[in-house]
C-alpha cells in the first residue's frame, strides 16, 4: 500500500469516527429472504429506515447477504437516503469486501478480526470494522492500525469488563458496543465513554 493509500484509509476512518461522535447510534437491520422479495417504498424495512431517517438517525448498516436482490435493495437505499451513513454488517469473506466496494459503500463491519479481510479491505480503502472480544483481539485490531473496533457481544461483556480493560490497554481504539443492547442500555454506555 502506498503512503497515499495509508493516509486516505487512516483519514476515512477518522471521518467515520467523528460522525459517530456527533451521533453515537449506530442501528443495524437485518433483512430476511421475504424482505428482499417485496422491497418498496411500501415495504416495511423500507418504512422503518425512513422512519429513524426522519428522527435524525445518521448510522444504519445494511446486514450482508449473498442475493442479487440484496443488491438492488442497498442500491435503492442509497439512493434514496443520501443523508444517511449506510454500512454493512456482518463481512466474513473476501467477495463481500468487494460486492460492497462496488455498490460505493463507505464502511463495513465484522464479527471478527481476520487479518486477511482486514488486508483485502485496508488495499481498495474501504474500513472494516474488526469485531473484538478479548485484550488480545482489540490489541491486535490497534497494531495493525485499526482505530475503530466492535467489542461483541457487549451485552454479554458489559461495561464493567470495558472499565478493566481501559487502563492497561490506553489507549483504547474507537469502541462500538454491539451485540445483545436494547434501548435502555445505551446512555449507561454512552456515559461509560
Amino acid at each position: 500500500m502506498t503512503l497515499l493509500n495509508q493516509n486516505s484509509w487512516e483519514n476515512k476512518q477518522e471521518s467515520l469516527i467523528s460522525s459517530l461522535n456527533k451521533q453515537p447510534l449506530l442501528v443495524v437491520l437485518r433483512p430476511n429472504k421475504d424482505e428482499l422479495e417485496d422491497f418498496s417504498s411500501k415495504s416495511l424495512l423500507f418504512s422503518k429506515i425512513s422512519k429513524l431517517s426522519k428522527c435524525g438517525v445518521k448510522h444504519i448498516e445494511i446486514s450482508w447477504l449473498n442475493d442479487t436482490r440484496w443488491f438492488e435493495l442497498v442500491k435503492m437505499l442509497l439512493e434514496q437516503f443520501p443523508n444517511l451513513l449506510i454500512g454493512v454488517a456482518s463481512i466474513l469473506n473476501i467477495e463481500s469486501i468487494d460486492s460492497i466496494e462496488e455498490l460505493g459503500i463507505k464502511y463495513a463491519i465484522s464479527p471478527v478480526f481476520d487479518e486477511k479481510l482486514q488486508e483485502h479491505a485496508r488495499k481498495r480503502g474501504q474500513i472494516l470494522i474488526p469485531g473484538v472480544l478479548t485484550p488480545t483481539e482489540i490489541q491486535k485490531a490497534k497494531n495493525y492500525g485499526c482505530k475503530i473496533v466492535k467489542l461483541f457481544p457487549a451485552s454479554n461483556l458489559g461495561i464493567k469488563y470495558l472499565n478493566k480493560i481501559r487502563v492497561p490497554l490506553d489507549p483504547l481504539p474507537f469502541i462500538i458496543a454491539a451485540g445483545g443492547l436494547k434501548a435502555k442500555d445505551i446512555q449507561p454506555w454512552l456515559n461509560a465513554g
